[in-house]
C-alpha cells in the first residue's frame, strides 16, 4: 500500500460498482515535479486517471492544485513521467497536448469577452478539421439552453454562472477525452453549483470524457467523482475511492473542511 492511500484501494486500479472493471488508465503521473522558475511547488506527484472517469482533487489553497493541472497541459516547467493515452507528453507544447485529446476549463473561466456567445464556443474548434462542428454547437445549447437565448451577446456581458456554462462548453467543442477543471464552482450561488455539476455528469455519461475536477466544495466533488486525491503542499496526502474519502472521518477533519 503506498503512503497515503486508503487501505483497500489501488491507485492504478479500481473495483466499479457491479464488479465491472475501468478500461486502463488514460492518463498517468509518475513521480512528477513542477517548477516557477527555481522554486519547485510539486514534489513527486504520482497520479492515474482511467477512461471516463472522474477524478476529484482537494487541498487548500497553495497546495498545488493549479499547478498540477498546468502540469498536465504542459503550462509550467515539469521532471518525471506524464503520459496520455499510453503516450510521453512531458515533452510536447500545449498545443499538442491539446491535439491529443486533453482541454481545461481554467480558473477565471478565460471568456473572451469581446466576442458573441456563439464565437466563444466555435473559437473551443479551431483544432478540429471534421463536418460535425455544427451538430456539436446545436448539442451545446441543447445543453447550455441560456447560452442559446445569448448566442449574439458578448461573452463578457454574462453572468458568472452563465460564463462558467460558456467555459464549459468551449473547452469540450474539441471534443477532448479528459478535461480538467479549475475551481467550476468558484463566485456561483449554489442552485447554479449543483446545476452545473449535475450537467458535468450528464457530459461525462455521455460522451465517455474524462475528468479531473480541483474543487474547494469537497461534498459536492466527491459526490460526482470515482476517486480523489488530497493534496498537501505540493505532495499527495491522501488518496482513495470517493466514498471512503467523503465518510473517513479523520480525513474530513483535517482536509477537508467539513
Amino acid at each position: 500500500m503506498r503512503q497515503g492511500e486508503l487501505p483497500g484501494e489501488s491507485v492504478t486500479q479500481r473495483e466499479l460498482p457491479g464488479g465491472s472493471r475501468t478500461h486502463g488508465a488514460l492518463l498517468e503521473l509518475r513521480d512528477v515535479h513542477a517548477y516557477y522558475g527555481d522554486v519547485e511547488c510539486l514534489h513527486g506527484i504520482d497520479l492515474t486517471v482511467d477512461q471516463g472517469e472522474v477524478v476529484v482533487v482537494l487541498g487548500a489553497n497553495g497546495a498545488g492544485k493549479t499547478t498540477l493541472l498546468r502540469s498536465i497541459c504542459r503550462l509550467v516547467r515539469t521532471k518525471g513521467d506524464i503520459t496520455f493515452g499510453g503516450k510521453q507528453i512531458g515533452g510536447k507544447s500545449t498545443y499538442d497536448v491539446v491535439r491529443r485529446g486533453v482541454s481545461m476549463v481554467p480558473q477565471g473561466r478565460g471568456t473572451l469577452v469581446d466576442l458573441s456567445v456563439d464565437d466563444n464556443i466555435r473559437a473551443g474548434g479551431y483544432i478540429r478539421r471534421d463536418k460535425e462542428v455544427e451538430a456539436d454547437v446545436r448539442y451545446w445549447y441543447d445543453v447550455f439552453p441560456r447560452l442559446a437565448e445569448r448566442k449574439s451577446t458578448s461573452g463578457g456581458s454574462l453572468s458568472g454562472g452563465e460564463q462558467q456554462m460558456l467555459a464549459i462548453a468551449r473547452a469540450l467543442m474539441s471534443r477532448p477525452t479528459l478535461l480538467l477543471l479549475d475551481e467550476p464552482s468558484l463566485g456561483l450561488a449554489p442552485i447554479v453549483v449543483r446545476q452545473l455539476f449535475d450537467v458535468l455528469a450528464r457530459v461525462c455519461a455521455e460522451r465517455s470524457v474524462a475528468m479531473v475536477v480541483v474543487e474547494q466544495n469537497a461534498a459536492l466533488a466527491l459526490d460526482m467523482a470515482q476517486r480523489g486525491y488530497v493534496l498537501e503542499a505540493g505532495t499527495v496526502a491522501v488518496t482513495g475511492a470517493a466514498d471512503r474519502l467523503r465518510n473517513d472521518e479523520s480525513v474530513r477533519r483535517a482536509y477537508l473542511g467539513y
